[in-house]
């Protein structure tokens, strides 16, 4: 379609003509693409500076309650960490602790294993004296009432000392052989304990230690 000239004068002149006002006198608004070039404008009567105080107050109520939360929390964790800390030198000490105790308690069944040897020799080794010495026979009755103490004093802790007698039954969950030797009497079991050499040790029901024992021969083995 051709447009004529009258026709392209009429349609610049509509480009051209200023924005109609509004019916109270008022400018119309903006054209949508100039909105974002205006400079922002306050409310009639109200300053700038009142608006930014305004505003500031309005932030920091926001704000406040925001800040007293994190203090809050900051303060949570400050108390756990505390808290913390005591749960740790807690558990250090009760390491340290438990270590000395598991110390003690090796001394005690040592010391054990040495009063039970004493009683031994004693009972075995100086009983024919006794009919003619009575300073044997107290020191066979001590001995051996050190060796109930030290027993009483090991089942406190939960330990029960596993020491053979010759002749008992060989048992493979307590006992560990060492060697065996031939029957040297006709009391002699084969099969069963000869000597224990060394202690063994249960404790709270589990074997901790296997008694070391000599057991006598048998035909099988002999």
């Amino acid at each position: 379609m051709t447009v004529t000239a009258k026709e392209e004068r009429e349609i610049v002149a509509e480009c051209t003509e200023p924005p109609e006002e509004a019916v109270n006198g008022e400018a119309a608004p903006q054209a949508a693409g100039d909105a974002g070039d205006a400079a922002p404008q306050t409310a009639p009567g109200v300053t700038q500076e009142e608006l930014n105080a305004a505003l500031a107050e309005a932030l920091d109520a926001k704000l406040s309650p925001i800040e007293a939360k994190i203090d809050g929390i900051a303060g949570v964790a400050d108390a756990a960490a505390g808290n913390i800390a005591k749960v740790l030198d807690l558990y250090d000490t009760m390491v340290e602790q438990r270590n000395k105790a598991t110390l003690l308690l090796t001394k005690h069944i040592e010391m054990y294993e040495r009063i039970k040897s004493l009683a031994d020799y004693c009972r075995d080794s100086l009983s024919h004296l006794v009919q003619t010495n009575p300073e044997v026979k107290s020191a066979i009755a001590r001995s051996a009432n050190m060796e109930r103490i030290a027993q009483r004093t090991l089942g406190s802790f939960g330990v029960l000392p596993v020491w053979p007698a010759k002749n008992d039954a060989f048992d493979e969950h307590l006992h560990q052989i060492i060697s065996d030797t031939a029957p040297a009497s006709p009391d002699d079991v084969p099969g069963a304990i000869a000597e224990c050499l060394k202690m063994g040790v249960v404790r709270d029901g589990v074997v901790a230690k296997a008694a070391e024992v000599v057991v006598f021969k048998t035909a099988e083995n002999g």
